[in-house]
C-alpha cells in the first residue's frame, strides 16, 4: 500500500501545534456523548474546544466528517499502520494521541486501536475515553466496549495509556464498578475550575496554564502510566 492510498482510506493523520506527534481528528459533535451533553452546562461537554477556533472551518468539517466515515474501511488498520509507522521517520513520532478531537465511534473502532497499540509496540500511544455518568444506555455500552476489547487482546497493551474524561469541572469521576479494581484502567483527566490550583496527586498540564506556553514541550505526562490524574486548565 503506498502512502497516499492509505491517506485516501483512513482520510489522514492530523498535526496539532500543542503535541509532540501526530493524532487523528474525528467530528466532536459525533461523540456519543456528545449530543446529550451539550446542553448540560455543568458539563465539560458544554464547552468544549473541538467546536471553537479552527475546528469551525468548513474543510477540517469535511476531513474530519471523512474519517469519521472510512473508520469501518476494511483496510484501515492496515492503512493506518502504515502512516504511523511513517511518522516515526520524523523526530517525535514515537507519541501519537488518539483523537485531539472526537472519541472512539463504538466497539469495532476500540478493538482496531488495540489491534495497532499491538501491532506498533515501539509507539507510545494515548487515548481519552469518554464513559458519562449518563444516559445510562450510552454509559453501558462505553463499558462493554472497553471490556470486550480488554477480554480480546488480555488486557490493555503496555504502550496504550487511556485516560477517562472527567464528567464536571474540578471533578473526578468514579469508574464504573466493572473497570475501576484494572489498575491500568485508573487514569484520568479532568478540567480545573478557575483558581483551582495545587491538588494533591493531580500533574496540571503545564501547556495549558496562565504560565503555559500551549505546547507539551518535554512533558509527556498524559502518555504516562505513572501519573495517575492529569488536570488541565480550560482552553
Amino acid at each position: 500500500m503506498l502512502i497516499c492510498e492509505a491517506k485516501e482510506i483512513t482520510g489522514g493523520l492530523s498535526y496539532t501545534s500543542k503535541m509532540p506527534g501526530a493524532s487523528m481528528g474525528l467530528p466532536a459533535w459525533k461523540c456519543p456523548t456528545f449530543a446529550h451533553s451539550k446542553d448540560k452546562l455543568e458539563n465539560v461537554c458544554s464547552d468544549c474546544y473541538a467546536c471553537r477556533g479552527m475546528y469551525r472551518f468548513q474543510n477540517v468539517k469535511a476531513v474530519q466528517l471523512k474519517r469519521w466515515k472510512n473508520l469501518t474501511h476494511p483496510k484501515w488498520v492496515e492503512a493506518m499502520e502504515l502512516l504511523i509507522c511513517n511518522e516515526q521517520k520524523k523526530s517525535e513520532g514515537m507519541w501519537f494521541r488518539w483523537h485531539d478531537s472526537g472519541d472512539v465511534r463504538n466497539g469495532e473502532h476500540l478493538l482496531n486501536i488495540f489491534s495497532l497499540a499491538y501491532r506498533i509496540p515501539s509507539v507510545n500511544f494515548w487515548l481519552p475515553y469518554r464513559i458519562p455518568t449518563e444516559p445510562d444506555g450510552v454509559r453501558k455500552m462505553r463499558v462493554q466496549d472497553l471490556l470486550k476489547a480488554c477480554h480480546e487482546y488480555y488486557g490493555v497493551p503496555e504502550n496504550l495509556t487511556i485516560r477517562f474524561s472527567s464528567e464536571r469541572f474540578g471533578e473526578l469521576d468514579s469508574l464504573p464498578k466493572e473497570i475501576s479494581s484494572t489498575p491500568e484502567l485508573d487514569m484520568f483527566s479532568m478540567v480545573l475550575n478557575p483558581g483551582i490550583t495545587g491538588q494533591e496527586g493531580i500533574y496540571e498540564c503545564p501547556a495549558t496554564g496562565a504560565d503555559g506556553t500551549g505546547e507539551c514541550g518535554d512533558c509527556r505526562a498524559c502518555w504516562s502510566r505513572d501519573v495517575r490524574v492529569v488536570a488541565y486548565h480550560r482552553h
